[in-house]
């Protein structure tokens, strides 16, 4: 770690501390303030954690162990604070990945009938179907995933559906939040998406998908659970994001503000990815007002989440 990046931590501390004369000490160091357009961050450093929890879009339970998902040092409390946004599973307004992406899905298997594991939150218990549907599904950048769908879904064809739905949203979502993902699995239900086990999948219910489609809003939902898959484990915990939190002091979703530990990053990431590579898709009033309340997350973002680079390609076609 750079002596600058430490001397930014410190100050965290401080501005805890002593509140303005440290907040102007963070400044002059290279993290944003409220007043300022620019950052000296130069690198991120990940700090890697072992991590089982499942993490949900569901605005209305936190994602692990911790009742309330703090994080000592940050803003947290019952009382409103003024975000823009409940949260990404609430949010059904804002298409910011949308269906005329470029897609990198290359191609769907005809599926295999065999027993897949799901965990069942309506039951809490896993359950393994022995008659489930599994496509193999690639990408133009190489990576791969499975897709499971639950029997009781429908028949094939249904099932069939839903997996291109799937499979064609997660090809719009940037390289390095497809690679974490190893496993969708779709059962029957209305209950919201959710990141799956150990941070290596992404548990969808067939109602809440089709809704989802219908308002435009499955790339959002598959982002947010993608960015649990792929980033929680590296950044989450790491000093450069907790520290950005803090001397931001605000969030942009109160689920955000009510999980800072868990939540935080995966709200954040979807609506800062937008405004640094899609600002055309937020009304320019929720553009500025959002730059404002997270500039150090934005910059987070910027460096560790480049654009989408999908190429479209030829086409989908069966895997070989």
């Amino acid at each position: 770690m750079s002596v600058k990046r430490r001397a930014a931590i410190s100050a965290v501390v401080l501005l805890c501390v002593f509140g303005t004369s440290s907040m102007l000490f963070a400044d002059r160091i290279g993290l944003w303030t409220a007043n300022d357009h620019y950052s000296t961050s130069s690198s991120i450093t990940s700090s890697i954690q072992d991590n089982s929890t499942l993490a949900h879009e569901n605005p209305q339970a936190p994602s692990d162990n911790n009742t309330n998902g703090t994080r000592p040092g940050t803003r947290t409390g019952d009382s409103p604070s003024g975000e823009p946004i409940s949260s990404t599973g609430a949010d059904s307004t804002r298409d910011l990945v949308t269906r005329q992406d470029p897609s990198a899905l290359r191609c769907i298997s005809p599926p295999r009938i065999g027993t897949a594991e799901f965990y069942d939150r309506r039951i809490n218990q896993l359950v393994r179907p022995p008659n489930a549907f599994l496509f193999d599904i690639r990408y133009a950048d190489d990576t791969a995933l499975t897709i499971r769908v639950h029997p009781e879904v429908g028949p094939e064809a249904e099932a069939r559906d839903l997996a291109t739905l799937v499979a064609e949203g997660v090809g719009r979502l940037p390289s390095v939040l497809r690679r974490g993902i190893l496993r969708v699995g779709i059962l029957d239900g209305d209950l919201l998406a959710q990141a799956d086990g150990g941070g290596e999948g992404i548990l969808l219910h067939a109602d809440n998908l089709r809704t989802r489609v219908a308002d435009n809003r499955l790339e959002e939902t598959l982002f947010h659970e993608a960015v649990h898959t792929s980033l929680d484990d590296r950044y989450r915990d790491s000093p450069e994001w907790t520290a950005a939190q803090q001397v931001d002091g605000q969030y942009l979703t109160a689920y955000g503000r009510k999980n800072p530990a868990t939540e935080d990053l995966a709200e954040t990431a979807l609506y800062a990815y937008a405004l640094l590579y899609h600002p055309d898709r937020i009304l320019e009033a929720e553009r500025a007002a959002w730059q404002q309340r997270i500039p150090n997350r934005l910059q987070f973002i910027k460096e560790v989440l480049p654009p989408a680079d999908n190429d479209p390609g030829a086409g989908i076609t069966d895997c070989p």
